[in-house]
C-alpha cells in the first residue's frame, strides 16, 4: 500500500508544481504588460505634463520673440496650435483639474500672441507709406477743398470717412472702427485697410468687409452674413445666432454662437466654447465677391490647410465627436 501511494503523491507534488509555475507566468505577463501600460506617456499624467511643461516653456519664448521680430509669428501660432491639439488629444483620460488649467493657459498664450501683434501695429503688405516730405518744405498736399477748385476728383471715401475723423492713434496701435445697427452704412461694402474692425448688435444685415483689417470684432449678431479677409490678425465672435460667416484669418475663436455657419480658411483650428449647432466647412472663393487670392497668399493664407476641420471645443472633453458642431 506504501509503495502504491508514492506515485500517486509524486504525481500530486508534480502537479501542484506545474500549476505554480502556470501563475508565475501569468503574473509575469501581467506585470509586464502594466509595465508597458505605464511606460505609455499617453496614459501616464507626469510623463505629458512633464513634456507639455517643456514644450509650453519653448512656446513662450517664440511668442516672446514676436515682440522684436514678426517673423516669428508663424512659428509661435505652429507651437500654440501643437499644444492645443495634444491637449485634445489627452482630454479623454487627463484629469479635469489639469485639463482646464492647461486649458487656460494655452487661451492667455494665445490672447498674449494677438496683443503683441496688435501692439506691433498692423502688417502693411498692400497698404502704400506716404512719401515722407523733405526736412524744410512748406508746401503741403493739396486739401480735398482745393482739389475740387482745381477740378480734380476727391479720393474715394473709405470706412474711416463714413466714422468721421478719427482721432490721432500712436503709430504702433491701428485704430478701430466701431459699426452697430446705427452706424453701417446700408447697401455698400466696408472698406479697411489696417484697421481693426468692430460690428456689434446687428440683425438681418448682409455685411462685405473689403481690405485687410489687423483684426475682427464680433459680437451679438443675429440672421446676418459676413465676408472678410483675410484678417491679419485674430478673429473673435461672441453671442452669433443664425449667421453665416465667410471669413479668413489666422484664428477664429467662437464664444457663445448657436445655429449658425462658417465657412473658413485659418492658420489653426477654430476654437469653441459654450457654443451648439455650428456648421464648419471651406472657405468660399468661387461666388460672389471675397478675399482675393493674392491678398490670401500675402497673408499666408494662400492655401486651404484643412484646419476649419479640426475644431477645438473647450467644452467637450471626451474622446467622442463633439455634438456642438459638424463639417458642412
Amino acid at each position: 500500500m506504501a509503495e502504491a501511494a508514492a506515485p500517486s503523491g509524486l504525481a500530486d507534488a508534480i502537479s501542484r508544481w506545474q500549476r505554480r509555475e502556470r501563475d508565475r507566468e501569468l503574473h509575469s505577463a501581467d506585470r509586464a504588460v502594466l509595465a508597458a501600460q505605464e511606460a505609455d506617456p499617453r496614459e501616464a499624467t507626469d510623463v505629458f505634463l512633464a513634456r507639455h511643461a517643456r514644450e509650453k516653456a519653448a512656446a513662450e519664448a517664440l511668442v516672446g520673440a514676436v515682440k522684436g521680430d514678426k517673423s516669428g509669428e508663424t512659428p509661435a501660432r505652429d507651437a500654440i496650435m501643437g499644444l492645443q491639439q495634444g491637449l485634445a488629444e489627452a482630454s479623454y483620460w487627463l484629469p479635469q483639474y489639469d485639463l482646464r488649467r492647461l486649458t487656460a493657459e494655452l487661451t492667455d498664450m494665445s490672447e498674449a500672441l494677438e496683443e503683441t501683434l496688435r501692439a506691433s501695429g498692423p502688417r502693411r503688405r498692400f497698404a502704400f507709406a506716404p512719401t515722407p516730405e523733405p526736412a524744410g518744405t512748406v508746401e503741403q498736399s493739396a486739401t480735398p477743398a482745393a482739389q475740387a477748385a482745381e477740378g480734380e476728383p476727391p479720393p474715394p471715401a473709405s470706412a474711416a470717412a463714413l466714422q468721421g475723423a478719427t482721432p490721432a492713434q500712436p503709430p504702433h496701435r491701428p485704430s478701430t472702427l466701431h459699426f452697430n445697427s446705427s452706424t453701417l452704412p446700408s447697401g455698400s461694402p466696408l472698406v479697411v485697410s489696417g484697421e481693426e474692425v468692430s460690428l456689434t448688435g446687428l440683425r438681418d444685415q448682409a455685411i462685405m468687409l473689403l481690405g485687410c483689417p489687423a483684426a475682427l470684432y464680433i459680437d451679438d449678431l443675429e440672421r446676418c452674413s459676413v465676408t472678410a479677409g483675410p484678417v491679419a490678425g485674430a478673429c473673435l465672435i461672441e453671442g452669433a445666432r443664425a449667421c453665416t460667416f465667410n471669413l479668413a484669418a489666422h484664428q477664429v475663436r467662437i464664444h457663445a454662437s448657436h445655429d449658425t455657419r462658417f465657412h473658413l480658411r485659418s492658420s489653426s483650428a477654430p476654437i469653441i466654447e459654450h457654443s451648439s449647432g455650428l456648421g464648419f466647412g471651406p472657405l468660399q472663393t468661387s461666388s460672389g465677391p471675397g478675399p482675393s487670392q493674392e491678398d490670401l497668399e500675402g497673408h499666408g493664407l494662400g492655401e486651404d490647410a484643412g484646419h476649419w476641420a479640426r475644431v477645438l471645443d473647450f467644452d467637450w472633453i471626451k474622446s467622442t465627436p463633439s455634438p456642438n458642431w459638424a463639417l458642412l
